[in-house]
């Protein structure tokens, strides 16, 4: 018999001769591989983390800002770019951002689609039915992947939108701007545009965040990055600040490894801090400057560029960072010196993103059946709107007011259900519609209710709990089918 030994991101197996390990190609599997980006390219690369070898390259890609490759689910990965280039080779800002999807599995575009933006964020939900856009006009665009259909579009609401991230539930949805405000939105309110989407609003920096990223342990942690030089660590629930680190330069990234003792920022000078979480002083957690204290951070040196994306292997131990001076290099957390290091000159990396190689990529296989729906097949067109007239019932008084309100065409799509969503596709539906019909919103203290809501009311609730039942049903049902096919296993 062998010995399966694992170590971090590899599988190696010994008590096996050296021909017996060739034939079987059980020798050593390496299991981590590095997405990476760069703003001159027309492709995108995955690397062999452990050896540095270039193991796919996704072809059609339009040059990549930072903060607008995103993967979706498992298996999808999605770019946004308003970046066009030219025959000479020159870039332009074009009025218009386009959209491209890959699945994993495969080299060539899954498919693609226009937005009427310019796009400066974007970032795709862990169960890859959803997406979040924010553009430099300032407005927030969710779309239903599945089927395409624009969910929610808030405008007026935000300043140029710099950076956007969710937590590892989907739940929260944090959004950063130019003015140096986060916003932190209820995602599930904002999908089903019903009742108080907002958590709140975090106002400390001074200058556009850079990027954000929630707790793996907590939904109510945010870690933040900004231009004024300083990184926060935030409680979301209580708005308040844990945290204010300041360090020499301005902060571009951010990456905390699992256990959240170590936290690394990516600077603009090229350099990259670790700051030990656990062993701040306990009278200097609230505010530390990095620079007046008698304890600097570690130090990873060895960029000659700013660095624009950092991650952090699954075990920790290995940080993986990308430049503007179109390298990518791989660091130890615990020393902070350089591992290695691999590049193809195609222009600065933007983007950088540490996961486990796809299991279709070893094995051979097709993607799952269940998740060949065409990804965003057709984008609404989010400056289509028209307009509806509601009364306003103006509160303390016996008078009403007419109205008209925009919404968008496609604000409540008829939504596919699918095996792995089921339930709450299901109850997104219902909300939508319910809401549709009754459009009951509350705004400066006044109620506005469409004539027929109040007629209305009681028989949506009805549909509503009967829709809700029969989920109920079915999965029971299915419980029902999986302990019995359970019981008869046993029995044999």
């Amino acid at each position: 018999s062998s010995l399966l030994q694992c170590s971090a991101g590899s599988f190696s197996v010994s008590k096996l001769t050296p021909e017996n390990q060739k034939l079987t190609g059980l020798h050593e599997i390496h299991m981590e591989v590095v997405l990476t980006g760069a703003s001159g390219s027309s492709s995108l690369f995955l690397w062999d983390l452990r050896r540095g070898i270039m193991l796919k390259q996704y072809r059609q890609a339009p040059p990549t800002k930072r903060g607008c490759l995103s993967l979706l689910g498992e298996h999808f990965l999605i770019a946004a770019s308003d970046v066009k280039v030219n025959d000479a080779g020159k870039s332009k800002t074009t009025q218009n951002t386009k959209t491209l999807a890959w699945t994993l599995e495969n080299e060539p575009a899954h498919s693609h689609s226009f937005i009427p933006y310019n796009v400066t964020a974007f970032v795709g939900s862990s169960c890859g039915n959803y997406a979040f856009a924010g553009t430099q006009e300032g407005q927030l665009l969710v779309w239903h992947t599945p089927s395409g259909a624009l969910i929610n579009i808030l405008q007026d609401q935000f300043q140029e939108i710099t950076a956007l991230a969710l937590n590892n539930s989907s739940e929260f949805l944090a959004v950063g701007c130019a003015d140096g405000l986060i916003h932190v939105l209820r995602v599930p309110f904002l999908l089903s545009n019903m009742g108080d989407y907002s958590v709140g609003t975090l106002p400390l920096h001074a200058l556009p965040i850079t990027s954000l990223a929630f707790s793996a342990s907590s939904k109510s942690r945010l870690f933040s990055t900004s231009l004024d030089q300083t990184f926060k660590i935030w409680h979301t629930e209580t708005r308040s600040c844990l945290c204010n680190i300041s360090f020499p330069t301005s902060l571009n990234c951010i990456a905390i490894n699992a256990i959240e003792d170590a936290a690394f920022v990516g600077g603009v000078d090229g350099n990259i801090y670790k700051v030990n979480l656990w062993d701040l002083p306990e009278k200097d957690f609230g505010i530390l400057d990095v620079r007046k204290s008698g304890q600097l951070p570690q130090i990873c040196t060895g960029h000659k560029g700013a660095i624009s994306s950092i991650d952090i292997n699954l075990d920790g131990s290995l940080l993986v960072s990308g430049s503007d001076d179109e390298t990518v290099k791989v660091w130890s957390t615990s020393t902070c010196q350089q591992v290695s290091s691999f590049s193809k000159p195609n222009g600065p990396i933007t983007f950088v993103k540490v996961m486990l190689k796809p299991i279709s990529t070893m094995l051979g296989t097709s993607m799952p059946k269940d998740k060949t729906y065409p990804l965003i097949s057709a984008l609404a067109n989010v400056k289509s709107k028209t307009k509806d007239s509601i009364t306003i019932k103006l509160p303390n008084t016996n008078s009403t007011k007419t109205k008209s309100i925009t919404h968008l065409p496609n604000a409540q799509p008829n939504l596919p259900v699918g095996s792995d969503s089921f339930v709450a596709d299901q109850q997104l539906q219902a909300l939508s519609q319910w809401e549709l019909q009754q459009k009951v919103i509350s705004s400066e203290g006044g109620t506005f209710v469409s004539e027929d809501a109040s007629n209305n009311q009681n028989e949506k609730l009805k549909q509503e709990i009967e829709q809700l039942k029969s989920v109920n049903l079915q999965w029971k049902a299915l419980n029902n089918e999986m302990l019995s096919s359970t019981l008869k296993n046993f029995e044999m």
